[in-house]
């Protein structure tokens, strides 16, 4: 809160005047703010200024919240000087998916994609969710609001539930034995998000083929040493790393193990390295270039962590498993 006010006062001076005299509310001025996030044409933001405060004491009368919103992008986008086509292909490139964890068992999903797109995607959850909704009426038993059906429509599209292409994956659920009995209190993960609650993990258990299912005892005795002789971990040796480690070991890196390798970390050519469950540890391609081309030390501790050492000897440790 305090950045945003100081952002108002340096960048927006003529909004701030505005809204200190009583003209506009705090939706307005949080909707210039937003669109000036990563805008650094000060004599382009000058002019927006300007013309958004006329805009708020025009005598016709304000502006919606919304209506507001969309005139000041319409404001910024005729201020830039570089052509839209070319600014778009750069945000483009930058599209991707990636997900939040939330509090309660729950996460969020985030997608950024080109607007046409994302219009197309939220046209037709809108659509669906009507029509689905008009099965059931308010008062029965499965009853869902709008946002509940949508909610549930982009899951099942987006894991491909029903369809006989849908990718075959197969998440973790980590499940002590004890806690799935009820004998217990040890926390249940779910691999590359955190805990969630006994109900939860009994329905995946039980309902969800496409989950490995694993109970941290007993495990199956198939062999995770090798030694050298082979340099190409098996897919058992990729599960224990996958069980272990959620993402890549690199302390900058947060991508998921799923999309990672399995690296030797001590290297089978230079070092004599073996292809051991204690040897093998989850890197993006980036993060394994840096390894073997930089002077950042890697150290396998012997409670199966990893103590990473940069050349100004900043030192940080890898999580424990969680079991």
């Amino acid at each position: 809160m305090a950045h945003r006010a100081q952002l108002l006062e340096d960048r927006l001076p003529r909004l701030r005047a505005v809204f200190a005299a009583g003209e506009t509310t705090t939706a307005h001025i949080g909707a210039a703010l937003d669109l000036l996030s990563g805008w650094d044409d000060d004599t382009a933001v000058r002019l927006f200024d300007e013309q958004l405060a006329e805009q708020l004491t025009d005598p016709a009368g304000p502006l919606t919240p919304a209506a507001f919103r969309a005139r000041a992008r319409r404001v910024k986008e005729k201020l830039f000087d570089e052509p839209a086509e070319a600014r778009h292909a750069r945000a483009f490139a930058g599209r991707g998916v990636w997900m939040e964890p939330a509090e309660n068992g729950m996460a969020w999903v985030h997608a950024l994609l080109s607007a046409p797109d994302a219009v197309r995607i939220v046209s037709r959850l809108n659509a669906t969710s009507r029509a689905e909704q008009k099965k059931t009426t308010v008062g029965d038993s499965n009853w869902r609001s709008r946002d509940q059906i949508r909610a549930d429509l982009a899951a099942a599209w987006l894991a491909g539930d029903g369809t006989p292409t849908a990718a075959k994956v197969r998440p973790v659920l980590l499940v002590p034995l004890l806690s799935m009995i009820g004998g217990g209190d040890d926390p249940i993960e779910l691999r590359g998000y955190g805990t969630i609650d006994r109900d939860t993990a009994a329905r995946l258990f039980a309902e969800a083929p496409s989950f490995r299912r694993v109970a941290t005892n007993p495990f199956t005795g198939e062999k995770l040493t090798y030694d050298r002789e082979r340099y190409r971990p098996t897919q058992a040796q990729k599960d224990w790393i996958a069980f272990r480690f959620e993402n890549c070991i690199d302390p900058t890196c947060t991508r998921a193990v799923d999309d990672t390798d399995v690296d030797h970390l001590e290297e089978w050519v230079r070092e004599n390295g073996a292809t051991n469950e204690d040897n093998l540890f989850p890197l993006c391609e980036k993060s394994n270039r840096r390894k073997n081309l930089s002077r950042i030390e890697y150290e396998r501790l012997p409670n199966g962590r990893v103590s990473i050492t940069t050349p100004t000897g900043l030192t940080v440790t890898t999580e424990a498993a969680p079991f």
